[in-house]
């Protein structure tokens, strides 16, 4: 069974001569956190780029159908009097009247209107949604069920150069992204925007409105916050209820979904410690071996307090866990052999 957080902790708290975690200063337990996380990190983030698989895992993105509605906007503003859809993403594509706008949510478009003040019927096109916040990469290529792998953009800079492109003299991808059994459509370009089944991702982590900044979310996708009395993110002062996390990437499609669909994807992730009883996922002996010497070896060398005269001996310990964790990196040894014709052919 995974040892939890708080386990952890109490049994670190004993090196500095505490019974548990309780018994130290506040600001000796914000400092042992710290370093539990950092060496969480390095498991998961090894510096030398050794990542082990089970620092993987599988999740997926939902995306909406696109939601209809008739907006009340002011000619020069940005804001949205009435009419946005209940659940309106961040990030989404709103096509008002002939035109496309970005959605940068609080009932707000990132650019003013330029249309005449008045209600206008208009779609909204959810191509953009969180990405879990432990992520630190995306690998292999993501699958949109029931459509087929999608080929990676570098960003916006690149979906902006594909539009510019007709679709015959632009197909960048082999043949191997058209799934087997699937034909993908070919998606509307009658628009700014294609409109259609989507054939490129990429990874937004731009802020689309300070107040949104951008999209907190835990592991397990719900919103996280914390009361504070005030911050400033992006020159704007904020007080309140202040998300946790402040930094989250959007995983993006291309072109914008006609329909509701499912992506799934494998990704490189690092596990956040936000409460005591959140447990550490890693193999059964990975925690006594490779984590708790790496622990031990942060907090004696950087408590004061640490008396021990046996430091040499637990960076030995340390140096020994990380040679170690080097060997997870592989845990299948044998691939695929290389196959060959048979006789005649």
């Amino acid at each position: 069974m995974p040892k939890t957080v708080i386990n952890i902790e109490n049994e670190l708290a004993g090196l500095l001569g505490a019974g548990s975690k309780a018994e130290l200063s506040a600001e000796d337990q914000v400092t042992l956190r710290s370093l539990v996380q950092e060496c969480v990190t390095e498991c998961f983030l090894p510096d030398e780029g050794h990542r082990p698989e089970w620092a993987t895992r599988y999740t997926s993105a939902y995306f909406p159908a696109p939601q209809t509605a008739t907006l009340s906007l002011t000619q020069g503003s940005k804001a949205i009097a009435s009419g946005v859809p209940a659940g309106a993403l961040p990030g989404a594509r709103i096509l008002i009247g002939e035109s496309f706008y970005t959605y940068a949510g609080e009932s707000k478009l990132v650019g003013e209107w330029a249309g005449a003040t008045g209600d206008i019927g208009a779609t909204f096109y959810y191509h953009q949604v969180a990405a879990p916040a432990d992520m630190t990469a995306i690998l292999d290529s993501p699958q949109a069920l029931d459509i087929g792998p999608l080929y990676p953009l570098s960003g916006l800079e690149e979906e902006q150069m594909l539009r510019s492109f007709y679709e015959s003299d632009f197909f960048p991808f082999a043949s191997r992204y058209q799934a087997i059994g699937y034909m993908r459509r070919t998606f509307k370009r009658s628009r700014a925007f294609e409109i259609g089944d989507p054939w490129f991702y990429w990874l937004d982590s731009s802020s689309v409105n300070p107040f949104e900044y951008p999209t907190p979310v835990n592991n397990n996708q719900v919103l996280e916050t914390e009361e504070t009395l005030s911050v400033e993110v992006e020159g704007v002062q904020l007080s309140g209820t202040i998300p946790v996390f402040y930094v989250n990437q959007r995983f993006s499609i291309y072109p914008l979904p006609d329909r509701a669909m499912t992506v799934e994807y494998r990704i490189a992730c690092n596990p956040q410690l936000t409460s005591d009883t959140q447990a550490i996922n890693m193999p059964a002996d990975a925690i006594s071996s490779i984590l708790m010497p790496l622990c031990r070896e942060a907090v004696a060398e950087t408590f004061p307090d640490y008396r021990g005269n046996n430091i040499n001996n637990l960076i030995r310990r340390a140096e020994k866990a990380r040679k170690k964790l080097k060997t997870l990196s592989q845990p299948q040894r044998r691939g695929a052999k290389q196959m060959q014709k048979a006789p005649g052919w």
